[in-house]
Order: C-alpha cells, then structure tokens, then sequence
C-alpha cells in the first residue's frame, strides 16, 4: 500500500506536467542577432575577395576586415604604428570603391583601427 506522500508525488507527476509554452523572448534576439551577424561577416568576406584586386602585398599582409553597424567597415591593421600610414594610403580609394561606388556591399562608412581579427583580404577564412 502507498503512503500518503507516495500517493501525491504520483499525483504530482501525472498531472503536473508542463505545458509548452511561448518562447522566450531571449533566445528569440539571440538567434536573429546569430543571423545578422552571420550576414555581416559574409559581406565582409565578399567586399574582402573583392578588394583583393585593388591592395597591395603590404595591405594584404597587415590588415584584416571586421563588421561594425549601421554600414560600418573596420580595417584591422596588426601593428600600431601602420594605422596612421594605412588610413592615409588606402582610405582615399576604398571610400572610392566601396562607399562611394555603391557596389552593394553596404558599407557606408570606414574606420582604421588596431587589432587582429578579421577577414583577410583575399582569403575567405575568419580568425
């Protein structure tokens, strides 16, 4: 014969299950935010493969391609002391070719910064 207690915790689980329920809100964002992120980065790498005609071995070498928002495209330079020499070379022509030429690639504006994350330009492969 069960007990008392015995007798609720099977009552318990016969008639306490959980009923779905609406999603969150949470995981939700998360996933549109891991889309729109995965649509960043492959238009980096796109305006990456397309740039790889325009630069030289030394931008090719130093610099790398990261996603910013609303338009923006961040140059990553490797070393400190190239992002001033850098922004000065190429930021005339690849606000030529890329803001100004309005190729589709959405960049609306772009930014020299130090780091090393990115999308090489000519590679396809993110670190």
């Amino acid at each position: 014969m069960a007990t008392l207690h015995e007798t609720q915790l099977d009552w318990i689980q016969q008639n306490r299950r959980r009923t779905p329920r609406a999603r969150s809100a949470g995981g939700l964002m998360a996933r549109l935010v891991d889309g729109l992120d995965d649509k960043a980065w492959a238009g980096v790498r796109d305006t990456a493969n397309s740039l790889s005609a325009l630069v030289d071995d030394e931008f090719r070498n130093h610099c790398r391609l990261t996603p910013g928002t609303g338009g923006r495209l961040t140059v990553n330079v490797d070393h400190a002391g190239l992002v001033y020499p850098m922004r000065a070379k190429w930021l005339p022509l690849l606000t030529r070719e890329l803001v100004a030429g309005h190729r589709g690639y959405g960049v609306r504006s772009i930014t020299f910064a130090y780091g090393q994350d990115g999308v090489a330009v000519g590679r396809s492969a993110t670190t």
